[in-house]
């Protein structure tokens, strides 16, 4: 599985902190370079995590795709990607419609909301997902439905 990261700030850093300390898994890690002091961290952290410094690569590379930039420069950040029919896109952006989220990624790509706490960086906390993703929820470590 390959994860790309459109936005490289305080959650995705939590993330993928997360991803590198608990999940011992094959999953290649692909950041944006926007906040280079991040991702460069983050990078040399672990050979999972590479900088990709085009976004449409990092789209075009991954299976999921966390879109964790500002609302206000997403239009001019999302608009413009083309993603792939199948494709899963995880936002983290609170503020942006569905419909608005569905008009950049195109009617064939599932988009999952998904609102990560910095907790995540420890491999703890609760993140809730709408709609439900399997994958995401094994991501995080989400309690499945039904138990408290």
């Amino acid at each position: 599985m390959k994860i790309g990261f459109i936005g490289t700030g305080v959650i995705t850093e939590a993330i993928v902190r997360g991803l590198i300390a608990h999940r011992d898994s094959e999953e290649q890690i692909i950041l944006s370079e926007r906040s280079r002091d991040i991702s460069a961290r983050l990078a040399a952290l672990s050979p999972r995590v590479r900088i990709e410094s085009n976004n449409q690569r990092i789209v075009d590379q991954s299976d999921l795709v966390f879109l964790a930039v500002l609302p206000h420069l997403a239009s001019d950040i999302i608009g413009p990607l083309n993603f792939r029919e199948g494709q899963t896109v995880a936002s983290l952006i609170a503020s942006v419609p569905h419909e608005q989220l569905r008009s950049w990624t195109g009617g064939g790509v599932e988009i999952v909301r998904a609102i990560p706490l910095p907790a995540v960086a420890e491999g703890r906390g609760t993140t809730v997902l709408f709609p439900d993703n399997q994958y995401l929820a094994g991501l995080f470590g989400v309690v499945p439905r039904g138990v408290v």
